[in-house]
Parts: structure tokens; sequence; C-alpha cells
């Protein structure tokens, strides 16, 4: 059983996840704001935890290993979304002033998201197995889950009221 666009896709998701931790950590280390250091650090942890996942598929796939073991592997599933809202919600109140390093890695990090999710997307459509297919949605909604969470921070810091309006499920008192 042909297993080399396997191989090719893990490598070229690792390489993807490598720079967005690499781009998490450095702005994390740069953010003298709460809420922004505490995304890229979860964000972080998120893309560390799945490289982890891809060493382990690379490693079955280089003992010629059968595919099913490595397609079995379900990315295990945390909200990032509300992790990041429980940490807003422990703030005083939130700051609308942006950290001056949050709006690059934001939009850098966007643009890596997407790209990964249209490398999955493209090895989804050559996916002929089942179990490969749900392998590779499983990493797809975990890049859809980064990109959401990515762009929350980004409307957090456009509009930080609106945004705990809208994610905390707030309303106006008689309205």
């Amino acid at each position: 059983m042909d297993t080399s666009h396997l191989a090719q896709l893990l490598c070229d998701l690792r390489e993807i996840k490598e720079k967005k931790i690499t781009l998490y950590r450095e702005a994390s280390e740069q953010c003298g704001d709460t809420v922004g250091r505490d995304v890229f650090l979860l964000l972080t942890d998120a893309e560390a935890r799945s490289i982890e996942a891809i060493k382990a598929g690379e490693e079955i796939l280089s003992r010629r290993a059968d595919r099913q073991a490595l397609c079995a592997y379900i990315p295990e599933r945390v909200s990032l979304g509300e992790a990041l809202l429980k940490k807003v919600r422990q703030a005083l109140r939130p700051s609308a002033e942006i950290c001056s390093t949050v709006r690059v890695p934001v939009e850098t990090g966007i643009q890596l998201e997407e790209e990964a999710i249209a490398l999955l997307r493209r090895s989804l459509g050559e996916a002929k197995e089942e179990e490969e297919k749900r392998f590779i949605e499983a990493f797809i909604e975990e890049e859809k889950e980064h990109l959401r969470l990515l762009s929350d921070v980004k409307f957090y810091y456009e509009d930080p009221e609106a945004w705990l309006m809208e994610k905390g499920r707030a309303g106006l008192d008689g309205a």
C-alpha cells in the first residue's frame, strides 16, 4: 500500500506548524498584553501537541506499519476559544489598546492557518480510504479552530466591548 502521499502531507504539515510555533512563541515573548500573550501561548501549546502527533505518525510510516494505525489517530479536541474566553473574563476589564506586537502575528497566523487548511483540503481530495479521510478531516477541524481563535482575537482588539457582548453571550437589559 502506497503511503508516500501521507508521508509528504505529514512533512508539509509539520513544516507549516513549526513556522506557526516560532511565530506564536516569539509573539508571546514580545507582547506585554495579557490577552495577546495568552492567545499566543495557547496556540503555541496546541501546535506543539499537534507536531508530537505528526512525529508519531511519521514514526508509524517509517516502520512501514499499517496505515490504519496512523489514521486511527484523532487529535484531542480542546476548545481554545473557551480557554481564551475564560482568561478574558478573569481580567478586570478588556483593554482597547492593541499590543503593538499582536497585529502582525495575528495576520501572519491567519495566513499560515489558511495555508495549512488549503494543504489539508488538497490532500483530502486525493484521499481514497475512509480512515485516511477521517484522519485529514480531524486536522482540518483543528486548523479551523485555530483560524477562528485568531479571527476572534483580531475582533477583540478592534472592538473589545462588542467582542465581550458577542462571545460572553451578554445582552442588553430590557432590550
